[in-house]
C-alpha cells in the first residue's frame, strides 16, 4: 500500500467544499435537503436536532472545520460522537415502501448525501485534481482518468474508508473518498468496515519501509530467477518503527486486499529483477552513467530506474504499477 501524495491540497479541498455547499442553478445542496427534512418534521425535536447538527458540521465553523474537508482523524472522532448521540435515532424506521421494505433514517441520509449523483459533486473533475494514476491500496492497477463529468470515459472508483452504508453522513467527505481500482474497492473491500485503529489510511501514510516485500526462498535455484524456487511475502521492515498495533493494522489491509496472493502472481516480474541484480552490478551501473552522463542520465538513480523500468523513490510510487515491489526487492538484492 502506498501513500497518496496530493498536489495543491488547499485548492483541491476548497474546490470540493464549494462544490458541495454552493448551489449550481436549481440543484439542491446537502444543506437544502436537510432543511427540507426539518420543515417536514418540525414536531420531532430529536430529528430536527440531528439535521441541524449535521448542517452545523457541514458548514465551516470559525476554525475552518467541516466534515466535507475534515482530516481522517477528525472524521473518526466525529462519527464516534455522532453515533453516540444519534445512532439509535438513525436506525429508527423512516418509512415502509409499498413492497414492505423498511427504510431507516440512516438509509435516508445516504440519499441526502447524494454520493451516487456523481455529476453533482463532479467526481471526474475531483479525480483529475487528485491525480492518482495507480491504486494506492494494491499499487498494481492503473487508475487513469479519461473523459469528464459531461463526456464519460474512465476514472478510478472512490472507496469509502468509513463505510457509507454505516456512516452515510461521511459519504461526500473528501478524506473518506479513497481513489482505488475496481478489484480493491468492489471485489475485495466491498462493505467491510475500516477504521483508523485497525487499518492503514492511504491519505495518512503508506507502508513505506515499515512493511516491505521480500523473497522467501524455497531452494537455491531462486538466485537464477526461477519463480518456483521462492515465494513473495510482505513483512515488517528491518528498520520499521511501527509498534505491534500498527503492524497488525497493516496486515489487516494486506489480508483484505489479498496482496500476498496477488503479488505471488507477479513472480515473472520479480524473476527479471533477480536476473538484473546479477547483470547490473555497481560497476556496470557506474559505467553506464559515465557513458551517458548528461544525455540519457542525470545521476546513477536515473540509470537504476532505467534498468528496472520503474520508479524507485517513495514519492513516485503512484506513477507506475508495482513500483513499491520493484524498490523493495531491488533493495533486498542490493541493486539499489
Amino acid at each position: 500500500m502506498i501513500k497518496i501524495e496530493l498536489q495543491e491540497k488547499t485548492k483541491m479541498l476548497d474546490f470540493h467544499y464549494n462544490n458541495i455547499n454552493y448551489k449550481k442553478g436549481r440543484e439542491m445542496t446537502v444543506v437544502d435537503f436537510l432543511n427540507n427534512r426539518i420543515k417536514k418534521n418540525l414536531l420531532f425535536i430529536d430529528l430536527v436536532g440531528m439535521y441541524n447538527f449535521l448542517i452545523e458540521n457541514i458548514k465551516k465553523d470559525s476554525s475552518g472545520f467541516s466534515i466535507i474537508i475534515a482530516s481522517p482523524f477528525e472524521l473518526e472522532s466525529f462519527k464516534k460522537r455522532f453515533e453516540a448521540r444519534y445512532g439509535l435515532l438513525l436506525d429508527t424506521t423512516y418509512k415502509i415502501t409499498t413492497s414492505g421494505k423498511i427504510i431507516t433514517y440512516r438509509n435516508d441520509l445516504l440519499k441526502i448525501f447524494y454520493y451516487e449523483e456523481y455529476d453533482k459533486w463532479q467526481a471526474y473533475e475531483l479525480a483529475k485534481k487528485i491525480g492518482v494514476n495507480v491504486c494506492p491500496y494494491c499499487n498494481r492497477i492503473y487508475t487513469f482518468v479519461l473523459g469528464n463529468d459531461f463526456n464519460k470515459g474512465t476514472r478510478f472508483e472512490y472507496d469509502h474508508f468509513f463505510n457509507k452504508s454505516n456512516f452515510p453522513y461521511l459519504a461526500l467527505s473528501f478524506y473518506n473518498l479513497i481513489p482505488s481500482c475496481h478489484v480493491c474497492n468492489s471485489n475485495f473491500k466491498g462493505k467491510k468496515e475500516f477504521d483508523l485503529n485497525k487499518n492503514i489510511h492511504p491519505y495518512i501514510e503508506g507502508f513505506n519501509n515499515e512493511i516491505v516485500f521480500s523473497i522467501k526462498p524455497k531452494n537455491i535455484n531462486f538466485i537464477n530467477g526461477s519463480h518456483s524456487a521462492y515465494r513473495i511475502k510482505l513483512k515488517k521492515g528491518n528498520l520499521s518503527s511501527w509498534d505491534n498495533i500498527k503492524v497488525k493494522a497493516a496486515f489487516e489491509n494486506i489480508s483484505t486486499f489479498q496482496l500476498t496472493k496477488l503479488y505471488n502472481m507477479h513472480k515473472d516480474y520479480v524473476d527479471e529483477i533477480i536476473k538484473k541484480s546479477i547483470i547490473y552490478n555497481q560497476d556496470y551501473i557506474s559505467s553506464l552513467y559515465k557513458t551517458f552522463e548528461g544525455t540519457l542520465f542525470k545521476n546513477e538513480d536515473d540509470v537504476k530506474r532505467f534498468v528496472l523500468g520503474n520508479y524507485i523513490d517513495e514519492k513516485s510510487y503512484s506513477k507506475r504499477p508495482l513500483s513499491k515491489l520493484t524498490a523493495d526487492i531491488s533493495k533486498e538484492l542490493g541493486l539499489i
